[in-house]
C-alpha cells in the first residue's frame, strides 16, 4: 500500500499507512516512518501501532550499498539456518562469509570505500548481512530474526501498543 506524506521539508519527510484490516492483513493499526538528513547523516525512524485487536510485529529496514571494499562487522553471535535457509534459534557462534544470515549485533556496521566509509547504527539487536554477490552488500536492521513469527520471537502487540524503531546512516572521510 502506499505511504501518505504528513509533513515534509527539504531535510525531512515523515509519513504514515493505515494498515487494512481485511483479508490480507486483518489486524489493522497505523505505521509511520520519518526520514531525515543533516549534513552527512540520514536518519530513519519506523513504527507500527496495533489497532483495535492484538497483532504480532517486527520492523526493519534493507538498505542495500555498493559492495565495501571492507566491511567491519563484529556481531556476538549468529542464527542458524535449515536446510532451506530459514532462521533457527539459538543464535551460536559466528561463522565466516560470505553471508545471507542473521546475527545479533549491538555495535555499527562500517563499509568503507576509498578514503570513505558509511556507518550504520540502529537501536536493534537483530541483523542480517547479505555479502554473497560482487557488486553489492546489505546491512539489515530488524526489531526480530527472520520467520520471527514461526520461532516465536516476534513481539505481539497490544492494542493501541507501539513498536518502534531507528537507524542512522552516517557518510564519513578516513
Amino acid at each position: 500500500l502506499p505511504w501518505q506524506g504528513r509533513a515534509h521539508s527539504a531535510r525531512r519527510l515523515d509519513m504514515a499507512l493505515d494498515l487494512p484490516r481485511d483479508a490480507r492483513w486483518p489486524f489493522g493499526g497505523r505505521a509511520a516512518q520519518r526520514l531525515m538528513v543533516e549534513g552527512e547523516r540520514l536518519e530513519l525512524a519506523l513504527s507500527v501501532t496495533a489497532g483495535e485487536r492484538p497483532m504480532p510485529a517486527s520492523l526493519g529496514w534493507h538498505p542495500w550499498f555498493r559492495k565495501p571494499e571492507r566491511l567491519q562487522f563484529d556481531p556476538e553471535a549468529m542464527y542458524p539456518r535449515d536446510g532451506d535457509g530459514i532462521t533457527l534459534l539459538p543464535p551460536g557462534r559466528v561463522v565466516p562469509g560470505p553471508w545471507d544470515d542473521c546475527f545479533v549485533n549491538r555495535r555499527d556496521v562500517i563499509l568503507q570505500r576509498g578514503d570513505g566509509r558509511v556507518v550504520v547504527s540502529s537501536d536493534c539487536t537483530d541483523w542480517v548481512v547479505y555479502d554473497a554477490t560482487a557488486h553489492a552488500t546489505c546491512v539489515e536492521p530488524q526489531t526480530a530474526p527472520p520467520d520471527a513469527f514461526n520461532l516465536d520471537c516476534a513481539l505481539a502487540l497490544a492494542p493501541g501498543q507501539t513498536l518502534a524503531m531507528r537507524c542512522e546512516l552516517r557518510w564519513e572521510r578516513a
